[in-house]
């Protein structure tokens, strides 16, 4: 057939050549027909894209594969060969490397001749690829009641085959729309099939639901798992004790304590006498305390200081580390009284003391120590009637002694020589003092002038002060005091009949040069308390200056006093001193102060020593390991005020740690101790005295130093915890109380250390990949007024992190076929699949990670055509690229012949071609089955030799190429072409 082009214009061109495509395109299609399509079958159904496959068609040296997501296939999806739009292989089987997302989609093949003539389309296939397996949830079940921290939140659920990851909703709607732990469009990602939440406490009294989303290596999402709820609450229920750290039953000493709470970062007390805990009168406590017992740091008003209340009523609640409350625990509630016995003031006695004339007699007022006193009044009234006047009282005086003593009835004007006080008399009968330290060192509140009447009868009572005053809420609260208590219990009984001053001297000359006093105590030795200074009367003495100094010069006097009586009583207590005191008694023949001579030195001075009982430290025990917030107890000492606990790394206590004053004799420490390091504490008493507006603190003897260490308990890793595996593990440890959240302290199999923080004591990372083995410990943490302390790390535990090999691998091996299957691995992000001729794998033959579970190499690759046993093998690849175990397997491949050929043709010319077969090793191959033909040469059949050669005689008619063939069973048929010139 000829086609004419004379005289046709340029569109004929055009047309001409369409008409030379389309009979190109038929004369493809009549040499080579369309496949038949195999698998999968015709609008299957599949979870995840599987191999295609399809029959042989005779005449192909290769095809190709396409799939789309339209009819048309204007829409090719494929992994590889994506910009040209199709597959090319020299298998009848094809796999995608990439995942896709659900849909339906459309495949088809067709064959390609040796001279890539392409032959016809087969027919399309669709296929419908719907990930429908969704996660099945495990743990907890629905509607379960979780009790925060203990046990923890973890959810679990079931692998998903083809996922690599999965989203955890956590939210407050079953919808999942109000998500709690994450944004809304941001779920939590993670690797793993367990999930514990790292964050806070969920809010109490919520129900919580839940669901899961598997993702797939391409970030393509799956079915939604089922929704689960569960209820969230935090028990914060306790009991409470209330304990009285004085036994005596003059005091109460309240110590309120209370088991502790699991996840409480701290607690707030109340303690108030209104039933309803009205605002208003709450009289404690303001700050908010880490451990689970509180004392008072001021001393409680009585009951009925309250609006007649009778009792104080206490509560209790925890906070959790993000400042959420607890409930409320209402305790029961407890009596505060002062001194509630009789007498109040045990041993009131009036000793009388005078001049050798018993008529001149003045008052000693005693009494014994009332525990948790700090201060006394006296108070006098005159006896008439065989009644005391106690609406008409004196006083009262208020002093820090046991003891009281009236001084003079008149002032004075000369003063002993070389001592810094003045005669002047303040307003209300103080004595003045000129100079420093006087003014400021101490001051005084008792009349120096007392109104007492020669020859009257007095009546006196004492009561007892046990804190100088109360605040709370900057609100003052009146002092604490008890009862009066009078001289042998009767409130109308008589103390003693004054007898006045001692008469004037009859001989004044005399009475200038009167000699020094005959001490009776204190004279050396130590004393415990502030004792009553005694002397004998001098004679012709009519009054005395009464001095104590701290040194023995006098020039540091600390205390002085005018009196007619040889007796005195200091109205302030006196500090422990490491050296002596020392005091003098100058003799006066006139009441006004007048006739002295000579200083203090010129009258025999006496000294002492005074030392108090100081407490005795009882808790924490001496070397004791203190595991939680201490509260430190000590014994009560006598006219102690307050307290003062000193805390320090330092056995001299030059860095200290914890320096407080508190009213109880116990305090719970609010101060992170250094873990582990030796510690040492002490406590004195002290007392802070106010006469007349003026304050001074009294520091008394510090008890011995205790030594004891803080140490925080530490969690314990769960036995039953992962030791191995290929998921990622849920990690979970002990709670510990007080803990407020916990450090995880992972050593990774590459060198690499990370630290977490979760408040609950479980951890499942969202991101675990590599293999090796991972250490990893915890400790726990604690709050602080200003942070918070770590404890020590648990025991160090290990994982050790496997990939496994994909299971149930399987292999399909016709002469045009060749793919590999595998079961999917649920760590797997994808899978890497090796091929080579030795099981070393030292040469690749082939390679490729693929998204999917099956492959089917194209086997372009020589060495897949020379045949012969070949060794294949799968691992998994996780996020990380880190390779897992291999799946091995082995296949052997029918050898190719080779066919060596020697000679020379030309067109019109006889020939003689030398052919010589072996098979890839060089080995002769015998009796295969040779044909030679086309370039119009006649037809040749024959078998090759032993030696695998043969000899053919050929004269092709046409230049063309001559086609040599060889076949043999066990081998590939070869073939060879050979060009005429």
């Amino acid at each position: 057939m000829r086609l004419r082009t004379r005289g046709v214009h340029l569109g004929g061109v055009f047309t001409v050549v369409a008409a030379i495509g389309l009979m190109l395109s038929a004369s493809a299609q009549a040499g080579l027909p369309a496949p038949r399509l195999e698998t999968p079958a015709a609008s299957s159904s599949v979870e995840a894209l599987p191999t295609f496959t399809w029959g042989a068609v005779k005449g192909a040296a290769r095809y190709e594969f396409q799939l789309s997501a339209d009819r048309k296939f204007a829409s090719i999806v494929l992994g590889k060969g994506r910009g040209r739009g199709s597959q090319r292989t020299r298998n009848t089987a094809a796999t995608l490397d990439k995942t896709v997302p659900d849909g339906t989609y459309f495949w088809r093949v067709r064959a390609i001749s040796a001279k890539d003539d392409a032959g016809s389309w087969s027919s399309s296939r669709s296929v419908e690829k719907a990930w429908k397996s969704a996660p099945s949830l495990e743990a907890p079940a629905d509607g379960f009641a979780v009790s925060w921290p203990s046990p923890p939140l973890v959810l679990r659920w079931s692998p998903v085959p083809y996922a690599t990851k999965y989203l955890v909703t956590v939210a407050t709607d079953r919808t999942l729309a109000q998500s709690v732990i994450s944004l809304p469009n941001r779920p939590i990602e993670t690797q793993g099939t367990v999930f514990s939440p790292r964050g806070g406490a969920l809010s109490p009294g919520v129900t919580y639901y839940w669901g899961i989303t598997p993702v797939d290596a391409n970030g393509q999402r799956g079915t939604p798992s089922s929704v689960r709820s569960f209820t969230y609450s935090w028990d914060t229920r306790t009991s409470g004790r209330t304990e009285d750290l004085n036994t005596t039953p003059q005091v109460f000493d309240p110590l309120l304590s209370w088991n502790p709470i699991p996840g409480a970062a701290r607690y707030e007390v109340e303690i108030n006498p209104d039933d309803d805990f009205a605002a208003g009168s709450r009289v404690c406590c303001k700050e908010r305390v880490l451990g689970t017992s509180l004392s008072p740091l001021r001393v409680l008003p009585n009951n009925n200081d309250f609006n007649g209340s009778s009792g104080y009523h206490w509560r209790v609640r925890a906070f959790d580390a993000d400042n959420n409350p607890g409930r409320w625990n209402r305790q029961a509630a407890f009596e505060k009284a002062y001194d509630n016995v009789t007498p109040t003031v045990p041993n009131v006695a009036v000793e009388t003391v005078g001049t050798t004339d018993a008529a001149s007699a003045s008052p000693l007022v005693t009494w014994d120590p009332v525990p948790g006193a700090v201060q006394y009044q006296v108070q006098w009234t005159v006896h008439s009637g065989g009644v005391c006047g106690w609406s008409n009282a004196s006083g009262p005086v208020k002093t820090s002694a046991l003891s009281w003593t009236p001084l003079s009835p008149t002032g004075f004007t000369g003063v002993p020589g070389g001592i810094g006080i003045t005669q002047n008399m303040r307003p209300n009968g103080t004595l003045a003092r000129a100079g420093q330290p006087f003014t400021t060192e101490r001051a005084y509140s008792l009349p120096r002038v007392l109104p007492f009447s020669d020859g009257s009868t007095y009546c006196v009572r004492v009561r007892a002060l046990s804190d100088d005053s109360f605040r709370e809420n900057d609100n003052a609260i009146s002092q604490v005091i008890s009862q009066w208590s009078q001289v042998g219990g009767d409130e109308n009984q008589p103390a003693f009949t004054y007898g006045g001053p001692p008469p004037a001297s009859s001989d004044p000359a005399t009475a200038s040069q009167l000699p020094p006093p005959e001490y009776l105590s204190p004279v050396g030795g130590e004393v415990a308390r502030t004792p009553v200074l005694r002397w004998k009367p001098v004679s012709g003495a009519r009054r005395y200056f009464v001095l104590i100094a701290r040194d023995s010069n006098f020039t540091n006097v600390i205390d002085a006093a005018f009196t007619a009586m040889p007796a005195y009583t200091p109205n302030l207590a006196l500090e422990d001193e490491a050296t002596s005191y020392f005091w003098a008694v100058i003799p006066a023949s006139q009441s006004n102060g007048s006739g002295i001579s000579g200083g203090p030195k010129s009258y025999n001075p006496q000294r002492f020593s005074k030392l108090s009982v100081p407490p005795s430290p009882i808790a924490p025990a001496a070397g004791s390991d203190e595991m939680t917030q201490p509260t430190f107890r000590w014994t009560p000492t006598e006219s102690a005020q307050k307290y003062r606990i000193q805390v320090s790394t330092d056995p001299q206590f030059g860095d200290v740690l914890d320096d407080v004053v508190t009213a109880s004799t116990a305090y719970t420490s609010q101060t992170p101790y250094p873990v582990g390091t030796p510690l040492f504490w002490r406590v004195r008493a002290e007392q802070h005295q106010v006469l007349q507006g003026a304050s001074e603190r009294v520091e008394l003897r510090w008890s011995e130093r205790r030594p004891f260490r803080r140490l925080l308990p530490v969690p314990t890793p769960a036995s039953d915890n992962p030791t191995s595996g290929t998921l990622i593990p849920a990690l979970t440890w002990s709670a510990v109380p007080g803990a407020i959240s916990y450090d995880l302290h992972v050593d990774q199999s590459d060198g690499v250390a990370k630290d977490f923080n979760v408040r609950s004591p479980a951890f499942a990372p969202t991101q675990f990949y590599g293999t090796g083995i991972f250490s990893y410990k915890v400790r726990a943490n604690f709050a602080t007024r200003s942070g918070s302390v770590s404890s020590a790390y648990s025991e160090t535990k290990a994982f050790t992190r496997i990939i496994s090999p994909p299971a149930n691998p399987r292999l399909t091996k016709t002469p045009t076929r060749l793919a590999f299957r595998w079961d999917p691995t649920a760590a797997a992000t994808r899978y890497l699949v090796e091929v080579s001729r030795s099981d070393s794998f030292v040469k690749l033959l082939d390679s490729v990670r693929t998204d999917h579970t099956s492959w089917a190499p194209d086997l372009t690759k020589p060495d897949y055509a020379k045949g012969g046993t070949l060794f294949w093998r799968v691992a998994s690849v996780d996020l990380g690229n880190n390779v897992g175990a291999y799946t091995l397997g082995r296949f052997s491949s029918p050898r190719a012949i080779q066919i060596t050929v020697t000679g020379r043709v030309r067109r019109g010319r006889t020939g003689v071609l030398k052919l010589k077969l072996t098979d890839p090793s060089g080995k002769p191959v015998s009796k295969a089955t040779v044909r030679v033909y086309g370039a119009g040469v006649r037809s040749v059949r024959r078998k090759s030799s032993k030696r695998g050669t043969l000899t053919v005689k050929v004269r092709p008619r046409r230049k063309a190429s001559i086609v040599i063939t060889a076949r043999r069973m066990g081998y590939q048929n070869s073939r060879k072409t050979m060009p005429v010139r």
